[in-house]
């Protein structure tokens, strides 16, 4: 079960919200077919009445995955977001992740890699696993979906999806997908993509840079 640290008020990739998120084996798509998206590279921004986050994004430089150097398609992510508490202005520790591409018709996703690296800039030690997000480029905006906790369980209740979900009670504890590259791509093409990442799951940034 992965655990995300408090590093915004509603984001990873934007989302960050403390508690559990839903994993899997396998990406969308491999890395070995991953090209970088050009369009995602830059500084973006988003704001709310208490804090600002600037959201940096290109190539991953150092380590990869699966080699020790970086491959083609790998990129990196970097959230740093200024909050304002009590009169003063504060910078939270940067929240960082590298992530590769999958493109599923006119849909666009992030397989980011998990575990999340406990040293920013410095990759976990442990097997890949993958959570996923979806985004739109629409002029200087970037809309991002994190994937909705729930409804991933729900379609691995219902058969649509191979997975584990682990409750205790009522309680949702745990969600991990299962199935392959081939069937994740299947389900995300056949409108899989509108389930598991609900518009209320939406933020967006503007690019500045």
């Amino acid at each position: 079960m992965q655990r995300l640290r408090r590093t915004t008020s509603g984001l990873l990739f934007l989302v960050a919200l403390t508690g559990c998120i839903p994993e899997s084996e396998h990406p969308i798509t491999p890395l070995y077919s991953a090209e970088q998206d050009k369009e995602l590279t830059g500084l973006w921004t988003s704001e709310d009445e208490e804090s600002v986050r600037y959201l940096h994004i290109g190539a991953e430089l150092e380590k990869g995955i699966t080699e020790d150097e970086a491959e083609e398609g790998l990129m990196r992510f970097w959230l740093v977001t200024h909050r304002t508490s009590d009169g003063r202005t504060g910078v939270e520790k940067p929240f960082s992740m590298r992530f590769f591409v999958s493109k599923c018709r006119e849909n666009q996703f992030a397989n980011a890699v998990l575990p999340i690296e406990e040293t920013p800039g410095v990759p976990a030690a442990g097997a890949a696993k993958y959570y996923f997000m979806k985004y739109k480029i629409v002029g200087d905006e970037l809309n991002v979906w994190g994937i909705d906790f729930a409804a991933a369980a729900a379609a691995i209740d219902r058969g649509e999806l191979g997975g584990t979900v682990v409750r205790e009670g009522s309680e949702l504890k745990s969600v991990q997908f299962t199935d392959s590259s081939e069937h994740l791509m299947v389900y995300l093409s056949g409108g899989g993509a509108d389930k598991l990442f609900p518009e209320k799951g939406k933020t967006v940034f503007r690019r500045i840079h």
